[in-house]
Order: C-alpha cells, then sequence, then structure tokens
C-alpha cells in the first residue's frame, strides 16, 4: 500500500468519512481527498494531525502491510531485545502481545513481582522455571504451560542448569 491508500485505508477502518475526518484535523475535505488518491502529499504536521484524529501512532502510516491485512515486521526494524523478542510493535495499537523469552540460568523475568492489565499465557519451550505468583511457586518443565486470567503479581525464574525459553502473550 501507499501513503495515500493507507491514510484511506485507517480512515476507513475508524468509519470516518472524508468530512468527518476534515473536521477532526483542520485540513479540509479536497486536501485528504488528493491525499488519499497521492495527487499531494501531506506533510508530516498534516499526517501528525491525521494520526491523531485516528488515534493511531504516525509510523503507522509507513508500515509494509499485506492486503490480507497482516503486518510484517522485520527484525532490523524491531527494539534490540533484552532477554525478551517482542513479536509484535509498539507503532501500532495491538490486542495481544507475543513474546519470545530466553532466561540465563538462575535470570528471571523482572526483580520485583507485578501484575499488568489483561491476560497471559505462556509455554515452556526448553529448560525448568518456577512461576512466582505472589507467595506462591509453580514449577514447570519443557511443555508445560500456564494460563492467568487475572494477573496477579507474577514473574518467571530460570531455575535450571540451562537457559530457558518461553513463549508468552499477553493481552493488552
Amino acid at each position: 500500500m501507499n501513503l495515500g491508500e493507507t491514510i484511506k485505508h485507517f480512515r476507513k477502518k475508524k468509519n470516518f468519512s472524508l468530512d468527518k475526518l476534515a473536521n477532526h484535523t483542520a485540513l479540509s475535505t479536497s486536501f485528504l481527498s488528493q491525499a488519499e488518491r497521492n495527487i499531494t502529499s501531506p506533510s508530516i504536521n498534516s499526517l501528525k494531525r491525521v494520526a491523531a484524529a485516528l488515534s493511531i501512532p504516525v509510523a503507522a502510516f509507513f508500515l509494509k502491510e499485506d492486503p490480507r491485512g497482516i503486518i510484517f515486521i522485520k527484525k532490523a526494524d524491531k527494539k534490540k531485545p533484552s532477554f525478551c523478542d517482542i513479536l509484535t510493535t509498539d507503532i501500532i495499537n495491538v490486542k495481544i502481545r507475543p513474546m519470545l523469552c530466553t532466561l540465563a540460568k538462575g535470570q528471571d523475568t523482572r526483580k520485583k513481582l507485578i501484575s499488568h492489565n489483561g491476560e497471559e499465557a505462556g509455554i515452556l519451550i526448553k529448560g525448568r522455571v518456577d512461576l512466582k505468583i505472589d507467595r506462591e511457586k509453580h514449577h514447570l518443565n519443557t511443555g508445560d504451560s500456564f494460563y492467568l486470567v487475572r494477573p496477579k503479581a507474577h514473574k518467571l525464574i530460570n531455575v535450571g542448569n540451562s537457559k530457558a525459553v518461553i513463549f508468552l502473550v499477553i493481552s493488552t
């Protein structure tokens, strides 16, 4: 998709007419129509206004989206991971956040127990970990999985003799 088609895609996804988008951005309907048809190129300032009206980040206009609605994120475009490689991007509003985490022997996902909104699921691909929830510890071995419907304060700790690999999915 080119820039104009992308603007139109997000506008329609939000169920905005050109007039409604014009009212929310203080840009003319004519200008927006020309931008969607690639007759004119909007400035960064105009894109910021359109993005704000559509409740999306400006960078969303530049993602490579497949016509089937698939977004591809190249390794070079992702943030450098610490121990968890986030498989989506912060550029768009995602409903789920899949992560592939690798913990060294004795490493944990965080120093303190934390809680967050949303649900969380995980499967231990390799190794042995403890899932600490409040004061409880649950031992997980390769192939074990968990699902937290109402996540309480928790963290994962690698208790094995080698690295542990965990695939996590968190709803946002």
